[in-house]
């Protein structure tokens, strides 16, 4: 199942740090976490219910996550999916490439070549299957940003009057739509509007009916027959890991508690993403915790593989959207 978002404007999603006018002059936004889009169909689910016990149940009211409503995944929409271009599609020499783990013995150093930054961005969903599958077209690959949009604004007083030394400006991002995959939806017409992202701005959803993973399930075998025990993890949706306490990119124990016999770990992964939000039953903010990007990619070595299904859900607050990663073909 899927929840279309398309926004009526453009939205605010405030980068996690302080921001007051006259003190800041730009207040930036940043992609919508998962949980920001959870939160906001959560929040519309209790509003339909008038917070009835029955619809607090239902979406985990005090709780971090629900039993019951998973959502599996965010992604920007435009009449498909779009996913973050994996860290290891790379420009260099002005053409684009892949990027890829090197080991030099003799010496035990394992690094990346060529040695290039990420192209960033965002790839449409059948960009990324045959990327997954190991047959994707590098060269002509068309990598979309998002439009970013400012706007001037000047702080009030009381009386509605102009502040000096107050203007500032509000950096909000232009999106078509948001593509959330869920299991089901209970006590949600199937169309209306939801409040979202910063400003309470309105946006139209509709609930469509369909499996968001049927592409990947199609093409799945094909990848697992040239997998053998080396495979590429595509991370899909922020990765929440946690050892002894700290947020780490570190995977190993997640991947072994699915099964899979860890022989070594090539993570290439970006700058930790920082995960807050607000704790609506408690009313106030919650912890910061540090997540692994969207895009990043583990270039993984087994000893025993045991893979049934083409994508993972590892770490933290996967019932909130976070941790979706996809199985990929490695080719050396």
């Amino acid at each position: 199942m899927k929840v279309i978002i398309e926004p009526n404007d453009v939205l605010l999603f405030r980068e996690l740090r302080y921001f007051e006018a006259g003190m800041d002059h730009v207040a930036r936004s940043i992609l919508p976490l998962p949980q920001t889009v959870a939160g906001a169909i959560r929040s519309k689910i209790l509003a339909e219910q008038k917070f009835s016990q029955e619809a607090k149940d239902y979406v985990g009211y005090g709780k971090e996550e629900s039993k019951n409503l998973v959502i599996d995944g965010v992604f920007l929409w435009d009449r498909e999916e779009f996913f973050a271009t994996p860290m290891d599609v790379v420009e260099f020499d002005d053409r684009k490439c892949f990027m890829k783990p090197k080991r030099i013995d003799e010496f035990g150093v394992e690094f990346f070549y060529p040695s290039a930054e990420p192209c960033g961005g965002f790839l449409k969903l059948n960009e990324i299957v045959r990327y997954l599958e190991g047959n994707l077209n590098i060269e002509n690959v068309k990598i979309v940003n998002i439009l970013k949009e400012r706007r001037v604004g000047i702080s009030l007083k009381d009386t509605k009057t102009t502040e000096e030394h107050m203007l500032y400006t509000v950096e909000f991002l232009r999106i078509p739509a948001l593509s959330v995959w869920t299991n089901d939806l209970k006590f949600l017409p199937k169309k209306g509007l939801l409040k979202l992202g910063g400003e309470g701005r309105f946006a139209n959803y509709r609930i469509e009916d369909c499996n968001p993973f049927e592409i990947f399930e199609k093409k799945w075998e094909r990848i697992r027959n040239e997998i053998s025990k080396k495979f590429k993890l595509y991370v899909a949706t922020p990765l929440l890991i946690e050892n002894s306490g700290k947020y780490t990119w570190n995977i190993k124990n997640e991947l072994e508690s699915t099964g899979i016999k860890v022989k070594r770990i090539i993570p290439l992964v970006g700058k930790p993403v920082k995960v807050s939000g607000w704790d609506l039953a408690n009313n106030k903010p919650k912890g910061v915790r540090y997540a692994v990007p969207a895009g990043s990619v583990y270039f993984v070595e087994a000893e025993k593989l045991n893979l049934n299904k083409p994508y993972l859900k590892l770490g933290k607050m996967t019932k909130l959207g976070y941790g979706l990663c996809f199985v990929g073909v490695w080719h050396d």
